[in-house]
């Protein structure tokens, strides 16, 4: 759909990105827990640990409980994204390498669109409408 290479993050229960070629062949892929999993797990293992709204604090330096969660959960999620992203650069040689993200989530992580060259928060959907259309006249 945006051609190749491209690396596509998708925000979901788990966080993954998967590397394609530009002939679309499948390089690699990275799976880590999902920003809302981290916060379940968070809530649920530390009694005292309130349920949050998960968005970007305003600031790194927190001065509450919520703002501190906040701070570890996104940032520390951003930072995850950009590192990943830049090692699949480093590594593969391919330092111009389109970086695709979708699911709820990915606008949380890059609000201020410094970090994805494309978001399309329902890509998964439309791959299994262009599916459906290429195999609908198979039978």
């Amino acid at each position: 759909l945006y051609g190749g290479p491209a690396i596509v993050v998708d925000y979901s229960t788990a966080t993954t990105f998967d590397v394609v070629s530009e002939k679309g062949e499948f390089l690699t892929g990275i799976t880590a827990p999902g920003v809302q999993i981290c916060a379940d797990a968070l809530t649920r293992r530390a009694a005292q640990l309130p349920k949050i709204e998960i968005k970007r604090p305003e600031t790194l330096i927190t001065k509450n409980t919520v703002d501190s969660i906040q701070a570890g959960l996104v940032l520390g999620h951003i930072g995850e994204t950009i590192y990943i992203i830049q090692q699949i650069k480093e590594k593969l040689d391919m330092p111009n390498i389109k970086v695709i993200a979708t699911g709820g989530l990915a606008k949380v992580i890059d609000e201020n669109e410094e970090i994805f060259d494309v978001y399309d928060p329902v890509l998964a959907l439309q791959g299994l409408r262009l599916l459906y259309e290429k195999n609908r006249n198979r039978r």
